[in-house]
């Protein structure tokens, strides 16, 4: 099946690899080809599928929250690629419970809360983000400057936005 694919055989792989899914249907790498395979073909239910999958099968192997959240980070990308940004918010605040530090998680979580329209979810993660100490500085305005934004722009709060504006230029060396 690996060669299959491969080789490019995305039809033949996939036949072998649903048949060898059936013998053993908690087999973590046949999930993540098959859903390798369906990413390419732009086929997000099937890739949704194969991802959830691979997250029950992390859960009952007690892979970890990190490897739990890595997998809930993609399967809302998924889900933001097929239009359901709400979907995506929820399983981005549960990679953010399951592993509070994961930054993938906190970056994507703002981008699904603006898909959403939350622009309060949107700040709070920028918040969160911005003052992570183990962000670079620059990284960290960036982020504080995108704060300002949206507290100005969407939530019409013009003294956080300024706030936000003077911790930024505070992060730059003088």
């Amino acid at each position: 099946a690996a060669l299959a694919d491969g080789l490019g055989h995305d039809r033949a792989a996939e036949e072998l690899l649903h048949r060898v899914l059936e013998l053993a249907p908690d087999d973590d790498d046949v999930a993540r080809v098959l859903g390798e395979i369906y990413r390419r073909r732009r086929d997000g239910q099937r890739d949704l599928e194969m991802l959830e999958l691979q997250l029950a099968g992390a859960r009952r192997s007690l892979a970890g929250p990190a490897r739990e959240a890595e997998l809930l980070c993609e399967l809302a990308q998924v889900l933001l690629r097929g239009g359901d940004a709400a979907g995506a918010v929820t399983r981005l605040q549960e990679a953010r419970a399951r592993a509070p530090e994961a930054p993938r998680a906190r970056r994507a979580l703002a981008e699904a809360a603006a898909a959403a329209g939350d622009f309060d979810l949107v700040a709070q993660a920028l918040a969160g983000l911005a003052g992570d100490e183990s962000v670079l500085a620059a990284e960290r305005a960036d982020f504080l400057l995108e704060l300002a934004s949206v507290l100005a722009d969407r939530l019409a709060d013009r003294v956080g936005a300024r706030d936000a504006l003077r911790r930024a230029a505070g992060l730059y060396p003088p």
